[in-house]
């Protein structure tokens, strides 16, 4: 379970292209388990995540191509005393995005 906060915004480039980014944090608290070692504890969790991109829109099409790159971090503390585990762990996420979104009214 968890909260997140961010922001986000759009601008234009001109020709129909635009700058598209955001930011964003988050907080997750939870339970981690693992029955086959009889292994139990509460974790808190919180990290950011990230985006850029460069997106053309496509009128006649209605369609709007991105290409950018997303970046994310998640930093794991553990409650109590386990040899097993690292009492603080982290995790990073980072790639290209490629996105086609076709836009319609109902």
């Amino acid at each position: 379970l968890g909260a997140g906060t961010g922001i986000s915004s759009v601008f234009p480039l001109g020709y129909d292209f635009f700058l598209l980014g955001y930011a964003s944090g988050m907080y997750l608290w939870g339970e981690e388990e693992d029955p086959s070692r009889d292994y139990k504890t509460n974790t808190n969790e919180y990290g950011f995540n990230a985006s850029m991109a460069v997106a053309y829109y496509i009128p006649v099409a209605s369609i709007t191509i991105s290409l950018g790159g997303r970046y994310q971090q998640i930093i794991i503390k553990y409650d109590g005393n386990n040899d097993e585990i690292t009492p603080d762990s982290e995790s990073r996420f980072y790639g290209v995005t490629l996105t086609a979104v076709y836009t319609f009214n109902i």
